[in-house]
């Protein structure tokens, strides 16, 4: 609906994101695509997964032949695929980069691509975000801002919020700018909560 709270799209769809970047990812039967402010299909409701846009582009997923585990790649907002599906997990591009999972939840690694699909970081990094037991938020969000990301390496990657975690935080070039050590993701969870109140 509008601001005077007519309805401007009808109920059409099972499920409808919010606009981002001047869509809204929707879902119809089975597929995701993506409308605009006028309730126009601009994305076809052809993907297994789509997220919200993000700098012209987001993440579709892909199931395998088992219908099960997705892989993941970005296309734009006219449903054109501009990076293919090669990746267990993504985050959206921000400034120009998105940080991207290869493997499985234990053995993954994280890095950094530009909007071509290169890397601008191997993948090398346990996590891009940290994800609190609430499921509330997200601690850095996995994205770029202000020209910096934070990555994070765990000592034992199968015991998640029990280890000791090294944060590297990452300039535009992946170069590694500053780094901290935390004794388990507690630190580091209470270090954030006290500098965003």
């Amino acid at each position: 609906m509008n601001k005077q709270r007519k309805l401007v799209i009808p109920y059409t769809y099972q499920e409808a994101n919010d606009f981002k970047d001047g869509l809204a990812v929707v879902t119809q039967g089975r597929g995701y695509g993506a409308i605009d402010q006028s309730g126009n299909t601009i994305v076809p409701m052809k993907f297994d997964n789509l997220n919200d846009y993000s700098e012209g582009l987001a993440v579709y997923g892909r199931r395998n032949h088992w219908n099960d585990a997705s892989q993941y790649g970005f296309v734009d907002k006219k449903g054109n695929i501009r990076i293919e599906a090669k990746w267990d997990d993504a985050y959206k591009f921000s400034e120009g980069l998105a940080a991207v999972k290869s493997g499985g939840d234990y053995d993954g690694k994280w890095g950094v691509i530009d909007t071509t699909g290169n890397y601008i970081v191997k993948p090398k990094y346990d996590e891009p975000a940290i994800s609190l037991f609430t499921d509330a938020y997200e601690i850095d969000d996995g994205y770029y801002k202000n020209g910096m990301m934070n990555m994070y390496n765990m000592t034992d990657p199968s015991q998640e919020h029990e280890t000791s975690v090294t944060r590297y935080t990452l300039d535009l070039q992946g170069k590694v700018i500053a780094n901290k050590f935390y004794d388990n993701w507690y630190a580091v969870a209470e270090e954030w909560l006290e500098s965003n109140p």
